[in-house]
């Protein structure tokens, strides 16, 4: 247990270290978007359902800039090996705050956002504030 503003792990081999603080997710959310609710969240205060596959995640804690990485997945129903993305509906100027997404089924033209998803899952790693 350290109060260190930075703690780093020796990695396999002895060879490299990595900070510990870089790579931990920051902010993740399993999100039960058919019904509506947040089965299990960290550093998310709130989440908007805009309209059908346009939702948006809310920080507890603000990151320090707009140059972190989300990824996700979605699962519809029992579908467990059909695997999707996250599509961000603005873009790579993500918010310190919140960001808004679509999830979306990957097809060979194009991403299906046509469904709400049972599940919509972001997890985020980046600099806090």
């Amino acid at each position: 247990v350290t109060t260190a503003g930075s703690i780093l792990v020796t990695g396999e081999g002895n060879s490299t270290t990595t900070s510990l603080q870089q790579g931990l997710a920051k902010h993740w959310c399993n999100l039960q978007s058919d019904g509506f609710s947040i089965n299990d969240s960290f550093n998310n205060a709130s989440c908007t359902d805009f309209a059908q596959c346009n939702y948006a995640y809310t920080y507890t804690n603000a990151f320090a800039n707009n140059d972190y990485c989300p990824s996700g997945f979605i699962r519809d129903g029992g579908d467990l090996t059909h695997f999707k993305g996250v599509q961000s509906t603005d873009g790579s100027n993500f918010s310190t705050t919140t960001i808004t997404v679509r999830p979306a089924a990957v097809n060979a033209s194009a991403f299906d956002t046509s469904f709400d998803p049972a599940h919509c899952c972001l997890t985020i790693v980046g600099d806090l504030a």
